[in-house]
C-alpha cells in the first residue's frame, strides 16, 4: 500500500479472506498517517467519507471500548453500531 502499487492476484490468492476483500476494494482505499482507511461516496458522488479499516483481531476491542465510553453509555446494539459504522470499516461490518 505505501508505494501505491497494488499487489497481484497471484501474491494474495492463498491469503486470508480478509486480505482480499480490501485487495478487491485497493480503489477505495487510503493510507493517512500510517493508518488504513476505506472512503465512502454519496450515491450522488458529492460527498466522500471515510472509515477507518478495523483489522478482524481488533474488531471486539473497538465494539467494547465503544459500548463502554461516555458517548456509547451502555445503550446496546441499538445504539452502538451506528456509532461504528459511521467511523469504522471491516470486511464484515454491514452483516452486524
Amino acid at each position: 500500500m505505501r508505494n501505491s502499487e497494488r499487489t497481484s492476484w497471484q501474491d494474495i490468492s492463498a491469503c486470508s479472506p480478509e486480505v482480499k476483500c480490501y485487495w478487491s476494494q485497493w480503489n477505495c482505499l487510503v493510507l493517512k498517517d500510517d493508518l488504513l482507511y476505506r472512503t465512502f461516496e454519496n450515491d450522488d458522488g458529492t460527498e466522500s467519507k471515510i472509515r477507518l479499516i478495523v483489522l478482524k483481531s481488533k474488531v471486539s476491542e473497538v465494539l467494547r471500548q465503544l459500548h463502554n465510553s461516555a458517548s456509547g453509555g451502555h445503550f446496546g446494539i441499538t445504539k452502538t453500531l451506528p456509532k461504528v459504522r459511521e467511523w469504522f470499516y471491516w470486511q464484515t461490518v454491514k452483516m452486524m
